[in-house]
């Protein structure tokens, strides 16, 4: 009897091996598109502080081999700031109506960024676009890297699957991630990624980082919201 007990102990314990995994993969069709709400605030210290708020559309205009293209379109601008780092306002506000082709590997690498025939890049254009998949199927506690380009500079990020949730009647990939050490930003507050299972799209973010280059520090923090 004790013997059956201990089997019946050791059955119910969980292992690792026991838990699904997942690949984690953009996944969506031409024509999809979608509306997202971009809130950042800068503080500058001495140098100000700046707070926007960008309307950005992403519309799919080709799926070819697990790469996507997308128009990305910002649709309203509206910033209100002071101090030197505000002269960045009217920058912003000029940015309302253009239109930038970006193409993405499946993992959300981001493949080139082009304005009209002009290349501009790997650059990041911000929340919705800077969280890369892991190449391997991962379980709920994997972790994995992957390195983009921030500001010209190559930054590596590091993410967690934290859980697999229902959150507003979605399926979802809750995603932490975290600058890796000799940055030049660190994470003041690990970002956060709510990602929809059906087609690997952001669709809620947040976190907060300090960025340095040169005697400028400047700490921002940001969220994201699918609307």
């Amino acid at each position: 009897m004790r013997r059956l007990a201990v089997l019946l102990l050791a059955l119910s314990l969980p292992v690792a091996g026991s838990q699904p995994s997942y690949k984690l993969r953009i996944s969506v069709s031409k024509g999809a598109s979608y509306l997202y709400r971009i809130r950042t605030t800068m503080d500058g210290g001495p140098g100000g502080r700046i707070s926007f708020e960008l309307r950005m559309r992403e519309t799919c205009q080709r799926v070819n081999q697990g790469a996507t293209t997308w128009r990305i379109k910002i649709e309203g601008v509206s910033s209100s700031g002071s101090g030197e780092i505000a002269a960045m306002k009217d920058t912003l506000l000029q940015m309302k109506g253009m239109e930038f082709t970006g193409v993405y590997d499946s993992l959300g690498q981001i493949v080139s960024m082009s304005v009209g025939d002009a290349k501009v890049g790997k650059e990041s254009l911000g929340g919705t676009t800077n969280l890369v998949f892991s190449e391997r199927p991962v379980r709920a506690g994997d972790s994995w890297s992957a390195t983009q380009t921030v500001h010209g500079k190559p930054v590596r990020t590091n993410y967690t699957l934290q859980r697999v949730e229902t959150y507003q009647r979605r399926g979802a990939y809750r995603i932490a991630s975290r600058f890796a050490p000799g940055a030049p930003v660190t994470s003041t507050k690990p970002g956060l990624f709510l990602v929809e299972r059906s087609s690997g799209k952001v669709f809620k973010a947040n976190g907060a980082f300090l960025y340095r280059e040169g005697d400028m520090s400047v700490l921002a923090s940001y969220t994201v919201e699918r609307l």
